[in-house]
């Protein structure tokens, strides 16, 4: 079994890498650096820090991107098909509904946990 998928997975891969040769020129700055730091992450490298914005130029760009997603929802209503796979139009989105679910659990998270014993807190010598 294992031999037959082998040619399989040659053929993916090299189908996936002609994808990529393919949308890669055609891409904007942005999202050619983005892609670019995710093959850093993978390969396990440090992503450099980026700039701060300006808090004017963010402004423009929320609303831009505001402008985009309601043409996209409205055009998508419009022929009925989603364009979007996940539940997220834009990937800061998702980074900050993460974070925040992270930061709400650190919050809720019982600073004496690890003393619980069925129901008695158990306090050791050193913690006093």
């Amino acid at each position: 079994m294992k031999k037959s998928k082998k040619p399989q997975n040659k053929e993916f891969k090299s189908i996936v890498s002609d994808i990529r040769n393919l949308v890669y020129p055609r891409l904007d700055n942005r999202h050619k650096k983005h892609l670019d730091e995710m093959k850093l992450r993978a390969l396990g490298g440090k992503v450099k820090k980026q700039r701060a914005m300006p808090y004017k130029e963010l402004l423009q760009r929320k609303k831009s991107m505001e402008r985009t997603i309601s043409k996209q929802s409205s055009l998508e209503k419009q022929l009925g098909v989603s364009f979007q796979y996940g539940k997220y139009r834009d990937v800061s989105q998702a980074e900050t509904k993460k974070k925040k679910a992270l930061n709400a659990k650190i919050k809720n998270k019982d600073p004496l946990r690890d003393y619980k014993c069925g129901g008695i807190y158990r306090i050791k010598k050193c913690d006093l």
